[in-house]
């Protein structure tokens, strides 16, 4: 088998591009910052709840340099924004040599720091479907530290919650 050569520009830039379309909602490519996802005006339109989320998202270093596909394929559990995703049932396109699969984001988290993703695949996107319903959402994280750096209590949470008129 010959190998063969990608253009690693024409790979990145497909990662970090936001699109929307009717069917599938809002696409975030795996490279995309937290700071980018932040302060995009689609992703406020759209999904403010993620605006939102990522002002709490560590600091601005962090937002900055920081990936949504680095986020979710750590496997770490001190983060609000897989739990956004979830509760938005929200799917990652993940691609590696045998092939390319979509999953949904809670099956990507096995336990803490551990993914169902292979040692040679890679998270490529993130689809969010279209939201049917006005959402009115308010973002809570809770990050205490106890004894210094020895003990950490954590709970976060997020809830997609819709509701329908009824018709008697």
């Amino acid at each position: 088998m010959s190998p063969r050569l990608w253009s690693t520009s024409k790979i990145f830039r497909a990662q970090r591009e936001f699109a929307t379309t009717v069917s599938e909602g809002l696409i975030i490519g795996a490279l995309t910052t937290h700071r980018e996802l932040e302060m995009s005006a689609l992703v406020k339109e759209k999904f403010p709840v993620l605006c939102e989320a990522e002002r709490e998202v560590a600091n601005i270093r962090v937002r900055n340099m920081g990936t949504v596909g680095g986020n979710l394929a750590s496997g770490e559990p001190l983060t609000d924004l897989s739990q956004i995703f979830i509760a938005l049932d929200g799917k990652a396109r993940i691609v590696g040599p045998n092939g390319a699969r979509t999953i949904a984001i809670e099956e990507l988290f096995l336990d803490f720091y551990t993914t169902s993703l292979a040692e040679d695949e890679i998270i490529t996107q993130v689809v969010l479907p279209p939201c049917r319903l006005t959402v009115r959402y308010r973002v809570h994280s809770l990050f205490q530290q106890l004894s210094g750096r020895q003990a950490v209590s954590w709970c976060g949470g997020a809830a997609h919650v819709g509701r329908s008129k009824r018709f008697d």
